[in-house]
């Protein structure tokens, strides 16, 4: 389930064949029966929301009792060597000082915030190092970030965001961190 429409039929390309559902709408308001899911994930999407408590309200009215909720999101320190590096190249000066895409939802609250919906049975902390191999592979991944102030004919163009990047820092691997949190929450009645 997504509010996405080309991700949706992504979805639908990856799992055809499967006996999956792929469903539009929007954690807010939910298109499922009260008490009718055993089991939701909500993973790295809760960042998306700017009422997360409201959100979850709505997964745990979805949960029959004795339900889990698995959640993740990542710390909101997650890529600042991107944040740098697109500063550094000039494209969007202010990229490291503008504030994380993990600002209502990050490993610092996301077990306070299932709390206040769920019981929480289950917090992990995991460190992750991501490696892109060149500047082909982050411009893939930058393109397509809503944090940055790109210029229009950038977005959502990997290769034209590839050779600008190319045409002003050196094209080298490109090492990030994160914290990545899972939260498992359980509906207890």
């Amino acid at each position: 389930m997504d509010s996405s429409a080309p991700l949706l039929a992504q979805a639908r390309s990856r799992t055809r064949g499967h006996r999956v559902q792929v469903v539009a709408g929007d954690f807010h308001a939910l298109p499922l029966r009260t008490r009718s899911a055993a089991l939701a994930v909500a993973a790295f999407c809760l960042y998306h929301s700017a009422t997360p408590a409201a959100a979850l309200s709505e997964l745990r009215r979805c949960l029959r009792p004795g339900g889990v909720l698995i959640a993740a999101t990542k710390s909101t320190t997650s890529y600042r060597e991107l944040d740098q590096l697109i500063a550094a190249s000039g494209l969007d000066p202010e990229a490291a000082s503008r504030p994380s895409l993990y600002r209502t939802v990050h490993s610092g609250n996301l077990d306070q915030l299932v709390h206040a919906a769920l019981t929480v049975r289950y917090i992990r902390h995991d460190e992750h190092v991501f490696r892109f191999d060149d500047l082909d592979q982050v411009a893939a991944y930058l393109a397509t970030s809503p944090k940055y102030h790109l210029p229009s004919e950038l977005l959502g163009h990997p290769e034209a965001l590839t050779r600008a990047l190319k045409n002003r820092l050196p094209n080298r691997p490109i090492t990030t961190t994160s914290t990545v949190t899972y939260v498992i929450g359980v509906r207890d009645e």
